[in-house]
């Protein structure tokens, strides 16, 4: 029972391939775009009272500051207008797929439900980085 060099075993193809592909980036700064409601808490076990919008918002002015103009930041409320310009982000939450807040990098749901930004400035640093 030997197998062939090179092909993978049968159930382990998740393991080993990629569930998505990176588009290859292009020239410009990294786009940033944060989706959340200013009418809901950023962390329910916090007692700091501060929603999704100043918790995004004080984050991009941190971006701001490490990346410069190397980082373009938006944030994006679900109550208003702009929001009808992403139909991609209503139809993810409304799917059931993630919950706010959203973050999207260079037009790619990467973040949903949990906002790190430790995380969120690794992936933004990566794609600098390429």
């Amino acid at each position: 029972m030997s197998q062939r060099t090179g092909t993978v075993p049968p159930g382990w193809s998740p393991f080993v391939t990629p569930t998505f592909h990176r588009r290859r980036r292009q020239a410009g700064p990294v786009e940033v775009i944060v989706f959340g409601s200013r009418n809901l808490r950023a962390c329910y076990g916090c007692h700091h009272g501060l929603s999704q919008a100043d918790v995004a918002l004080s984050f991009g002015r941190g971006l701001a500051r490490r990346f410069g103009d190397r980082v373009r930041f938006q944030y994006v409320d679900v109550n208003d207008e702009a929001y009808r310009q992403y139909p991609e982000v209503d139809a993810f939450l409304r799917q059931g797929r993630g919950r706010l807040p959203v973050v999207m990098i260079d037009g790619e749901i990467r973040f949903s439900s949990v906002f790190t930004p430790t995380f969120i400035q690794r992936e933004i640093a990566s794609r600098l980085s390429r």
